[in-house]
């Protein structure tokens, strides 16, 4: 699987990357001109980094290591970002660039860190049958993920289009805060998971679902007025540009949105465990 992950995206990115076809696409997405070329390799390499980090992360998952996943978790959260912080307020510079060449190299440090778990399970073998079946399930989900990528980012390609960079730059800041809210949910989540599907009694689960939603709700309103003061601190003591300083009144709009959609999917698992539970019978 990873020699086929590997190899496609040696067959894709190498030609995107050395005939510039990256270029036109760039010039649908923005209405105004940016430079891009500036950042054309950090965000190339980006993808890279990202595509192994899921693969190590689910590998983590299937494999039930819960704990690695928690700390695979938070060193992504607080060493991603308090190393962006740092370079923000100590190095001077395109501070764009700063921030996602730091936020990537911590990625790619910590893949090669924990993914040492993942290496020693890898085997120099191609399968053939393995990649057949991979590639007849992946496409409808390759399909589906298209689809989610321009539904997800349907929202910035507006502002940016409607506004212009300052307006979605603003916004991305509110994302890039709110979005913890989600990140923090995703790691209990994957705890909560397992110990609800195996949960049989239909009231009981009920019960514990909801004391878990009031619980979440309760943790992450306290947690969102801790991001809110931390982001006026770093705003007030210029360390984030005091440019951004209206996203102080629109964040909490988008803490709400998380919240919502963080309760949304846990009673979302009701539809596969109704599933599990019809099936065993």
């Amino acid at each position: 699987m990873n020699i086929m992950l590997l190899f496609f995206l040696i067959i894709v990115l190498v030609p995107v990357y050395y005939f510039k076809l990256d270029f036109p696409f760039i010039k649908i997405l923005f209405s105004k001109p940016f430079p891009y070329q500036n950042y054309r390799f950090v965000i190339l390499a980006g993808v890279v980094i990202n595509i192994f980090s899921f693969m190590l992360f689910n590998f983590l998952m299937t494999s039930e290591k819960i704990k690695f996943v928690q700390l695979y978790n938070l060193l992504r959260l607080f060493l991603g970002n308090g190393f962006v912080l740092l370079v923000l307020f100590v190095f001077p510079g395109d501070q764009t660039l700063n921030r996602i060449s730091v936020y990537y190299l911590i990625e790619a440090f910590l893949y090669i860190g924990i993914g040492t778990l993942y290496f020693r399970k890898m085997l120099p073998v191609f399968n053939f049958s393995m990649a057949k079946k991979a590639l007849i399930i992946g496409f409808p989900t390759v399909i589906s993920a298209i689809v989610g990528i321009f539904y997800n980012f349907s929202d910035k390609f507006i502002i940016e289009k409607v506004g212009g960079f300052k307006d979605m730059a603003i916004y991305n800041l509110g994302s890039t805060v709110s979005g913890v809210i989600l990140m923090t949910f995703s790691t209990f989540h994957n705890i909560w998971l397992p110990l609800f599907y195996k949960e049989k009694n239909i009231k009981l689960n009920y019960q514990k679902t909801n004391k878990a939603a009031l619980l979440l709700v309760l943790g992450f309103c306290c947690l969102s007025a801790g991001l809110w003061l931390l982001t006026w601190f770093l705003i007030g003591f210029n360390i984030i540009s005091n440019k951004y300083q209206p996203v102080l009144w629109m964040i909490p709009v988008q803490f709400a949105a998380q919240i919502l959609q963080s309760i949304t999917f846990l009673y979302n698992n009701y539809v596969t465990y109704f599933e599990k539970l019809i099936s065993a019978r």
